[in-house]
Formats: C-alpha cells, structure tokens, sequence
C-alpha cells in the first residue's frame, strides 16, 4: 500500500497536468463533490452514547468549489469507529484503486481512511489515519485488489478524543481505478490442446476454460505475457495467480493437469474476445520452458522419455505438455504432492512459479500449487539446466481425466522481482503399512494379521 500527499492545490494540478496521458487510463468508479447533497454519505453508524456529532453540507466554498462536507464533532469518544461515514464501492480483482479526497479542519484533527468490507470480519484493504491540519491538503491512496469484493465501502471514521471540539471539511471525493499493467490479458487456445471453449473475463489477469462436462480430450489455453520477461542473476521472471476447479478435481487421474512456462516464438491470437481464441504460430512452433505436471491421489507419476518426474525441461519441443516430444533431457524433479497421497479437489488454488539465472547455463526454478485450505501442496526448488532465459507466456492443459467442468484463472501477473518463497509442506502422520523380511534375515515368520 502507498500513501501520496500533496499539500497544496496547485502541486496538485501541475501534477494532472503533466500526468495527464497516464490519467486518461483511469476509470473513475466513485465520485462526490457534494453539489447534490450527502446522500452518498448518509449511511454509517454514530454511537450516541458517547459521541456527538453534526454532519451538513456547507456552501461557503472552503474546499473545491462551493460545497463541501462539514462535520462539527462536540465530543469523539474514545475510538475512530464511533463516528462513521460510509459509501459503497465494491473491487474487482486485477485493478488497482486510487482513493483521494480534500480535507481541511479549524485546528489539528485526524481521519481514519479506510477501504472495509461492510460487515463481519471488517477487512480492511486501505486502513490510513489521515491528519487533517488548518492547511488544505489532498490525500491519496492505492491499493491493488488480488480478489473481488463486492462488499467493499469508501468508510470515513471521525471518532476519537483527538476530535473533540474539531470541525473537520472534506471534499472531491474520488476513487478511480486501473487495469495492474502486469496482468496477462492476452488469452487463447493452443494449436494442438483445443476442446474447450474460452471463456473470456472483463477482469484484467482473468479468463477461464470450460461448458457442462468435462474436456473430452486435451483442452488448453495460453496467457501471453504483455512484453517479454528475461531472468537475470539480479531479478527473476515471476508469475502469479489462482486457478479453481469448478465441479470436480483431478481425483487419481495421470493428465489431469499440465501447465508450462514457456518462450513461443512467432504466435498471433485469432478471433481475441470469443470462445474459439487460439494462438496460431507462423514460425516454427517450439516451445522451451519448465513443465510442470503436479500428482494427485494415486495416480501414476508424469513419464516419457528419460525417466518420470513432475516437473521437465522442455527445449526447442514441439509439446509444451508432453513428456516425449518436449526437446528437453528429461524431468529434472519427482516431488510428490502432499499430504501423502492427497486428491487436488474442486476449489481454489494458489499458484506461483519464479525463474532466476544462475550462470550462462543454469537456472533456479522455484514453484507451488496449493489450495487455498492446504489441504493439496506441490512445490519445491531446483537448480538445473537453462532451457531458456526469457518467457513470454504461461500455458495450462487438461485432459479428459480431470473431472472439473470448468477451470477459471484468476489474477494471474508475471514480472521481474524477487525469486518466490515456497511454503512449507503440511505434514500429515500416517503408519508404516509395508513390512517384510530381509534377504539375511528369514528364520522367523512375520506375524501379519488384522492387529500388526
């Protein structure tokens, strides 16, 4: 969360001024300058038992143009939320927000700012105190929304002693927003991988894969990155976000789920915006990356050439999602999910992975899938081949063993910065149920009954 403030009006008009490109991106989403009234600002709740407060449009132009809002606060109590002010404004996820507003009181007061749900648990996503002085001031603030929020409220809390005796204006509320300039936004089927149909979100980082059953084969779709990202020894490739399964998961399936981070030379997105979006490639269509290929309950491991494993190269390969035709030398992990044996079930999960070049020839790869219970991890860290030092999309791929109907993304950026940091395992106790003898040890018979 960043916190802006300008403490005169014409450094804030300059500053429009000479912003005004980036500003022409910004979608305003709420706005008051109180010209019609409070009615925006009539609801929140004032404890009467202890606070004592006037609230009322003032015309006598103390602020931006005549009106502004005025409240008079005889006594604040002794907490911030006694005395509040609120107003709808629900987040979408994949826009960050710009809150600001003018202020200006009769002697040294404060605010508390907030972004908060309106109800129980009360979750706060700018949480600000804001201090008011007898010199105009604009204040601003931002925050990224990763989730939606459809209960979210612009709430402005006066109470506390700190307010006795205070009159406190505010005026030009507003809040705006823009689509976060790392979220993929560029979405499509892959040539070889397309049963299912695209289904495209309004929601920047958003698109999905899906209909009323499950894919009757490979079904997949491909984020194109919004400019090409390069590991260094200094900064990693890095990508985010969610994917849920809608009405099933991957049971003990074994191509239930495979997705890469890859660098595709050559591509174009066709029909962009409709269920048929495909990328086509004009050039050689190879892919080099890391694949990915997470297990579930019992099933059998991810194998082709060079052995078995969930996670493999892919170098100059002609299969993102295969284990043969990948170019690559192989897997390079065989971590198995955990808890043992844990089903990846319908519902949300988590989903990071981060590249960092370690020399000329060697990358770190780090990355986890988890749900958002911990009830399914897959994760780990590995340092091996280089199969390339630059990406430019992320590809995800299901077959017809995954029993969901449809698969969303949501929020899903990728950006230069700090290598991830992957969770820890849970662990779950289970018993040693596989017992023998040794070659050099057979003399007794093992007991084994219902009770050993």
């Amino acid at each position: 969360m960043k916190k802006l403030t300008f403490a005169i009006f014409t450094i804030v008009t300059a500053f429009l001024f000479l912003n005004a490109v980036t500003l022409q991106a910004q979608e305003v989403v709420l706005t008051d300058e109180f010209d019609s009234g409070d009615g925006l600002w009539s609801s929140g709740w004032i404890d009467a038992a202890s606070a004592t407060v006037t609230f009322s449009v003032d015309n006598t132009g103390v602020l931006s143009g005549a009106n502004s809002y005025k409240a008079v606060i005889v006594t604040g109590s002794a907490d911030t939320y006694r005395i509040q002010r609120t107003a709808n404004c629900a987040l979408v996820a994949g826009y960050e927000y710009t809150l600001s507003f003018k202020a200006v009181a009769d002697s040294n007061a404060s605010i508390n700012t907030l972004f908060e749900i309106a109800g129980d648990p009360y979750t706060k996503y700018i949480n600000e105190i804001t201090q008011v002085t007898a010199t105009p001031q604009t204040f601003t603030y931002t925050m990224t929304a990763t989730e939606d929020v459809p209960t979210n409220m612009v709430k402005l809390h006066y109470g506390g002693v700190q307010n006795n005796g205070r009159t406190i204006w505010v005026d030009s509320i507003v809040v705006t927003r823009i689509a976060d300039p790392d979220l993929i936004t560029q979405w499509g089927k892959t040539s070889s991988a397309k049963n299912w149909p695209v289904i495209n979100s309004t929601a920047p980082g958003s698109a999905g894969l899906g209909g009323s059953a499950p894919p009757t084969g490979w079904s997949s779709i491909r984020g194109e990155f919004p400019s090409t990202l390069t590991a260094t020894t200094d900064q990693a490739v890095v990508v985010t976000g969610q994917m849920e399964f809608v009405g099933g998961g991957g049971a003990s399936a074994y191509t239930w789920l495979r997705y890469a981070l890859i660098d595709q030379d050559s591509v174009t997105l066709n029909n962009a915006g409709t269920d048929t979006a495909e990328w086509v490639c004009s050039g050689t269509n190879v892919y080099s990356g890391y694949g990915f290929h997470p297990r579930t309950g019992t099933g059998t491991m991810s194998n082709g050439a060079g052995g078995a494993g969930t996670v493999w190269t892919i170098s100059n390969g002609g299969g993102w999602n295969s284990t043969w035709s990948n170019g690559g030398k192989g897997p390079l992990s065989a971590v198995k999910q955990a808890p043992r044996n844990a089903i990846a079930s319908a519902g949300t999960y988590n989903f990071a992975i981060s590249v960092k070049s370690v020399d000329d020839t060697t990358n770190e790869v780090r990355w986890y899938l988890i749900k958002t219970d911990n009830s399914y991890w897959y994760g780990g860290t590995i340092t091996d081949v280089a199969t390339t030092k630059q990406f430019n999309g992320i590809i995800f791929g299901f077959n017809n063993d995954l029993e969901a109907t449809q698969v969303n993304l949501k929020s899903v950026k990728a950006e230069l910065g700090d290598a991830i940091d992957v969770p820890t395992a849970p662990w779950q106790a289970f018993y040693v149920d596989a017992w023998g003898k040794t070659a050099q040890g057979k003399a007794w018979p093992i007991l084994n009954d219902s009770t050993y």
